[in-house]
């Protein structure tokens, strides 16, 4: 697909428009200035201005900014700096100019040296800032109202990471966004607080990054930190001290503000490096600020650590009665016992894992895989066996909730290239949307002949829409409606509502294999090859599976060496 020339000036008008239609409100006469004296600019001048606008850096060169669909740049860029859209060579340091040129031009027109590092080029540079606009053949350009524009990308995206590239990702067809309700009413940014709490924990983050870059190394980098990652004694105190002053910038808000799971986050995330620093009680204490799994597991593990299997043991019976997600429940069942066991309580041991586990001996290792060839010999005798592992659950509940997922929910969707919403795997997700996430219970439970026909009118009218539950295969819906024959609505209720219970961590760990019977039965299997073991959020369901009397079975697979 081609795109068209000025494209990107398309998507910059409809970032505008959106954000006034549903933030007027909360705009400032200097933000809404911005909007309307963008559109007074001539077609060129705003379709340069935005080209600009997507360039990166403090400075930008006036010979690099070429573009085929605006031939009379010079023209434009003059009558953009008289309209007070750009400053042509603004007051700014040497520093800044020089790190706006290359090798050659340091040595050509500064007089830098030619070897060593580029910081001691740079140091070797000849002329102060006139001298150097002096003698560069082209322009240095710094465009206006960025701190506006960037307004404008938080109110319409609600976060740091997208930009302008999303509109042409979708555009050229790579993602097809589903579709859902943007309005005033269900908008994330509440009002002017809302959005300067925004920029505040934004601001924040950069900072935690930034420390954790200098002190324990970035993970996706391959440039390793000072001592290894492991901050000497003598820098312990001051990363911890300024680690904590992040913690407690943070602002304090409401349990049920969109932006309070974040906040949490953050929080977490300052914790666990306090928890490197072996700072424990500062980690105590922001853990203690964070709503948001995992801030209590991980306090009980410190308490724990600390020898105190009281304050552990109330954190575990506190998650065990009321657990906030999956994790903290599979935690406190685990954890407890140890607790109390170093408090000298007799404790019984946990049940062992309650599937059925068979074994089979294959002639030799399946050369198209272990799944696909347990399933080919499964499969006979009246029997089908499918590898379908996660995709089947998960893609019955999309199809099933898809209109849950995406019902306009207070701060869920604040533009049109989301495929899920923003609370999905926060705790409140569900409490959120009970009344459509209960009728769909409530339909599955007391009309379940009309589930099969449900399920494909939602595949044919959301075919190729992301999703995060559904994968559409190639004859999926074939495939659901022939699983469907065999599963009952009784038994995916269960399912239903045990995934609703933590749908970050729920959504993996299914069985690898559906097996059809002839006589209309099914049965779920988890296979392992040898030194294989089962993994928590496997053993989790194979648990659950036996608890509702769902057919499963774990079978552990061999071959002649």
């Amino acid at each position: 697909m081609e795109l068209a020339p000025f494209y990107y000036l398309d998507n910059f008008r409809a970032l505008l428009d959106a954000v006034v239609a549903q933030y007027a409100d909360l705009l400032r006469p200097e933000e809404l200035g911005f909007a309307t004296g963008f559109a007074a600019l001539q077609p060129r001048e705003q379709a340069l201005m935005v080209r600009i606008y997507s360039r990166q850096g403090p400075l930008l060169r006036s010979d690099r900014l070429v573009y085929a669909e605006l031939p009379d740049l010079p023209d434009l860029l003059e009558s953009l700096a008289a309209k007070g859209w750009l400053l042509r060579n603004p007051a700014t340091t040497r520093e800044v100019l020089l790190s706006c040129l290359t090798r050659a031009e340091l040595t050509a027109w500064c007089g830098a040296g030619t070897v060593g590092r580029r910081a001691d080029r740079l140091a070797s540079a000849q002329g102060e800032t006139q001298d150097i606009l002096a003698r560069v053949p082209f322009v240095f350009i710094e465009p206006c109202h960025r701190p506006i524009l960037r307004t404008f990308m938080d109110l319409f995206f609600g976060n740091r990471h997208q930009d302008l590239s999303t509109f042409v990702v979708s555009q050229l067809g790579h993602v097809r966004y589903p579709r859902y309700a943007l309005d005033s009413h269900s908008r994330f940014f509440r009002d002017r607080a809302a959005l300067e709490h925004f920029g505040v924990l934004a601001a924040l983050r950069e900072q935690v990054r930034e420390i954790e870059e200098a002190r324990f190394g970035n993970p996706g980098s391959s440039r390793q930190p000072p001592h290894g990652g492991q901050p000497r004694s003598e820098t312990r105190d001051s990363t911890g001290a300024a680690l904590l002053a992040i913690a407690h910038a943070i602002p304090d808000l409401p349990a049920d503000d969109p932006l309070r799971p974040r906040a949490d986050r953050l929080r977490n995330r300052i914790a666990r490096q306090l928890e490197r620093l072996d700072e424990t009680s500062g980690a105590l204490e922001v853990y203690a600020g964070s709503l948001g799994p995992p801030a209590r597991e991980r306090r009980a593990r410190i308490l724990f650590k600390r020898d105190d299997p009281s304050g552990c043991e109330s954190l575990c019976q506190a998650m065990s009665e009321a657990p906030l997600d999956y994790s903290e429940e599979h935690f406190a069942r685990h954890f407890l016992p140890r607790c109390q066991k170093k408090r000298g309580i007799k404790v019984t041991p946990p049940p062992v894992l309650s599937v059925p586990i068979r074994h089979l001996t294959l002639p030799g290792r399946p050369v198209e895989g272990l799944e696909n060839g347990v399933a080919r010999h499964l499969s006979g005798a009246g029997s089908d066996a499918f590898h379908l592992e996660n995709w089947l659950f998960n893609a019955l509940f999309g199809l099933l909730f898809w209109d849950c997922l995406y019902q306009p929910v207070r701060g869920a969707f604040m533009h049109p290239f989301q495929t899920r919403p923003a609370d999905l795997f926060e705790a409140g997700f569900a409490a959120r949307r009970r009344a459509a996430i209960e009728q769909v219970f409530h339909d599955l439970e007391t009309e379940p002949h009309r589930l099969a026909a449900q399920v494909q009118e939602t595949w044919q009218r959301c075919v190729g829409y992301a999703n995060p539950f559904v994968g559409w295969l190639p004859e999926g819906d074939r495939l659901l409606q022939r699983a469907l024959a065999h599963l009952p609505a009784s038994h995916l209720s269960k399912v239903f509502r045990h995934l609703l219970g933590d749908l970050r961590n729920h959504a993996s760990g299914f069985p690898d294999l559906l097996v059809l019977h002839g006589d209309g039965g099914y049965e779920l299997i988890e296979i392992k090859g040898p030194g294989d073991q089962v993994r928590p959020n496997q053993a989790q369901w194979l648990d659950f599976f036996a608890r509702e009397g769902i057919p499963a079975a774990l079978l552990r697979v061999d071959w002649p060496p």
